[in-house]
């Protein structure tokens, strides 16, 4: 199962960037959580647990605690979460190779949803994951099951 973090405390992007995901995933046919934080520090005090996400998708630009100082906490407790900055501002894109994002996606941009698409397919392809679907027929009628590998 996907394990999927927002964290950006523009509640509406993250409501479209939850409906984008969560489309996504389904046409994919894939299990998945999404968790929203309004907040940096919000996803800070989850501490070691933020482990519990496979993908962290982090606005930089937030109050107080940044989506900078929130991505350095995650690389602290964490190699393995894969990080996705998604901002209105391109000044920050230098500090994503440093904290080893798997993408820079730009709000607003007018293809966001290709974008969207197209980095969760990288992340999958990252994870070397795959989805098998069996079918099995039993008395009562046919019933297909996804196996997962990750």
């Amino acid at each position: 199962m996907f394990k999927i973090a927002i964290c950006d405390d523009e509640s509406l992007f993250t409501e479209e960037l939850r409906e984008l995901l969560s489309g996504y995933m389904m046409e994919k046919g894939l299990d998945f959580e999404i968790d929203t934080y309004s907040s940096g520090e919000a996803l800070i005090e989850l501490g070691i647990e933020v482990v519990r996400y496979n993908i962290v998708f982090l606005d930089i630009n937030m109050e107080k605690v940044d989506g900078i100082k929130t991505a350095e906490m995650i690389r602290k407790v964490s190699r393995e979460v894969f990080i996705v900055f998604v901002t209105a501002y391109v000044d920050y894109s230098l500090e994503g190779y440093r904290l080893d994002v798997v993408r820079y996606l730009l709000k607003g941009n007018a293809n966001f949803q290709s974008k969207v698409n197209e980095c969760m397919d990288a992340i999958i392809d990252k994870m070397n994951y795959s989805v098998a679907k069996m079918k099995f027929d039993f008395k009562e009628g046919g019933k297909e099951i996804s196996l997962e590998r990750l």
